[in-house]
């Protein structure tokens, strides 16, 4: 929760963030609407929110509750990612050939999935790996706060910009 609140921090004033929590089938949107990164506040209260006993309440799965979530605010001009915070492998309990390509189709339209696995010592996490794989993202690990909060930081940077209207003039002389 620390690393995630430092992140949201350091993100550029222009950057949403939604957030998701979920236990294995189970997923509960905390801030469901895409929320400024400058609303400190509002990401501190939904962080100090989440708990595997609000994800069980969840209706949906964490694939359904995540890309519901991207495809109402989705701008395939925008730099658009997803970033799974796990302390284990990524533990969903559904169809590993279906969450592989849901995460992959998403890539295809530009929002990449990354991974921080927290916590594993830096033991490989085949599940993880597969899955960051499968969304075109970058996989990180972390073992304390400080280990996740320089890299997240660097790696969540915009990657460039986009031209939402691109126009191409010709004049024949």
């Amino acid at each position: 929760r620390s690393a995630l609140l430092e992140l949201a921090k350091r993100l550029p004033s222009r950057a949403d963030v939604s957030l998701v929590v979920f236990d294995r089938n189970k997923a509960e949107a905390l801030l469901p609407r895409p929320t400024p990164a400058t609303a400190v506040d509002d990401i501190r209260f939904a962080l100090g929110r989440a708990s595997q006993e609000i994800a069980r309440k969840g209706v949906r799965t964490p694939l359904e509750a995540i890309y519901s979530i991207a495809s109402g605010s989705f701008d395939p001009c925008a730099d658009n990612r997803i970033l799974l915070v796990t302390d284990d492998n990524d533990q969903m309990d559904q169809d590993r050939k279906l969450v592989d390509r849901t995460v992959a189709q998403w890539a295809d339209r530009g929002l990449e999935l990354w991974t921080l696995s927290i916590g594993q010592l830096g033991t490989p996490t085949p599940s993880v790996e597969a899955l960051t794989a499968a969304g075109r993202g970058v996989l990180l690990y972390a073992d304390t706060v400080s280990e996740a909060v320089e890299p997240l930081s660097a790696a969540l940077r915009a990657t460039g910009a986009a031209v939402r209207s691109p126009a191409i003039s010709v004049s024949l002389a």
